[in-house]
């Protein structure tokens, strides 16, 4: 159905940039818009998981624990294990424990 819409010059030019960064046409941002404040309203979250947390990823410090390291390679076998029966289904969702040393805190000085 169409509908015209007057936007102010700021919420113009922004459209205008996230038409170009995101190749989507200005009734497909504005639909999203209007999804998502829909969302809000009612409390649902709106977007992926990854925009839900974009803003801290990056932010936290695991303490030496190299998390992140050979990620792909682990996933990668648990799911190649998993195809082949050797792993369940659920046992690839449940956290896995890890022992994680804690740092020391610097002992005070008495005087």
């Amino acid at each position: 159905m169409p509908t015209t819409v007057r936007l102010d010059p700021r919420t113009q030019a922004l459209m205008q940039r996230l038409t170009k960064r995101t190749g989507r046409t200005k009734s497909e941002v504005i639909r999203e818009a209007i999804r998502r404040l829909g969302n809000a309203e009612r409390g649902e979250p709106s977007g992926t998981a990854y925009e839900a947390m974009e803003h801290g990823l990056g932010c936290w410090d695991s303490g030496g624990a190299r998390l992140s390291e050979r990620t792909g390679r682990a996933f990668t076998a648990l799911l190649l294990a998993r195809r082949a029966g050797a792993v369940p289904a659920r046992s690839l969702m449940a956290p896995r424990r890890r022992r994680v040393a804690r740092r020391q805190r610097p002992r005070s000085v008495s005087r």
